[in-house]
């Protein structure tokens, strides 16, 4: 399916010219040689690992940099720079970037003499529009409207923090931008209609991705009955939780991954309060097995008071 191609087989592919020649990844996709196949698919593997590896690594300095630079963020933009990123990975640090501040962010690194830049924008803003001004003033600039690349001369970073910040901040100027992503809501379900069968029909209306994304359901009046963590990462704050709901069928329960959400799950002062959980449901196969794979996206107290 679609998230398979874009979660598993993409970044595969992507790898190889993130962190060096993408001939690899024209190999596999030409090859008729089933071993040669395999042999690339391991090489590709092992190349995304490592681009996994490099990227954590930069991701978590993100926020000890924004608070100890204090010219990172400037009018609700954010420029960040390292001599020592990878250029491979420097959208990913953007993109992680703009998810966890939900601001437009351009990340910096220096390579061969220069300095290369990549950026990733929120949805209110249309991050070309607002560099393609000051095309003029750089060595290359190209990209669209979510996700730009450019190349500037050393030199100009004050002059790029500067000119960017000004930018974003003439937009807001103009409509105050948001400070936290919008949260979209598609229905409210209880427990006992999350099923393989409910998710077999809304697959009727894939593939899902940026112009049609899978839906957000709203289960109302859950609990937290436990939290276990999850990944090889503890500080990714990954994490399995077991919900509990009550129906007209009696109490149910069901079990959801949270990607990152831990520290927040475990901060709750009380397991038994009410909650109002936002989840995706999808069909997950795995060694010849089909289960019902559920995401908990976003949750608050069910009584604000």
């Amino acid at each position: 399916g679609a998230e398979s191609v874009a979660f598993q087989i993409g970044p595969r592919l992507n790898a190889a010219g993130r962190l060096g020649t993408a001939l690899k990844a024209y190999r596999i996709m030409a090859t008729d040689d089933e071993s040669e196949a395999h042999e690339l698919a391991a090489a590709l593997d092992g190349e995304n690992k490592e681009r996994r590896t490099i990227e954590r690594s930069a991701a978590n300095s993100i926020l000890s940099r924004m608070n100890a630079d204090p010219t990172a963020e400037s009018h609700g933009g954010i420029v960040l720079y390292d001599p020592d990123w990878h250029p491979g990975v420097i959208g990913i640090i953007a993109a992680r970037c703009v998810e966890r501040h939900y601001k437009p962010t351009i990340v910096l690194t220096q390579w061969d003499g220069v300095l290369k830049g990549s950026g990733r924008s929120t949805d209110e803003v249309d991050l070309f529009s607002v560099l393609a001004p000051h095309s003029g003033s750089f060595v290359a600039f190209g990209g669209h409207a979510k996700a730009v690349g450019l190349t500037l001369a050393i030199d100009r970073l004050a002059w790029f923090r500067e000119t960017f910040g000004k930018a974003i901040g003439a937009l807001g100027n103009e409509k105050p931008l948001p400070s936290v992503a919008p949260l979209r809501i598609d229905g409210v379900v209880e427990i006992q209609e999350l099923t393989l069968d409910f998710v077999r029909t809304l697959a009727r209306i894939e593939p899902f991705g940026a112009a049609n994304p899978r839906p957000r359901l709203v289960l109302k009046n859950a609990h937290i009955a436990a939290i276990h963590a999850i990944g090889k990462n503890p500080e990714d704050g990954h994490c399995r939780i077991e919900l509990e709901s009550s129906s007209s069928k009696g109490l149910n329960t069901l079990r959801l991954t949270a990607f990152g959400l831990r520290p927040h799950l475990e901060a709750l002062s009380n397991r038994e309060q009410s909650l109002h959980v936002v989840v995706e449901a999808s069909e997950n196969h795995w060694r010849g097995k089909t289960r019902l794979e559920l995401r908990l996206i976003d949750f608050g107290p069910a009584d604000p008071t």
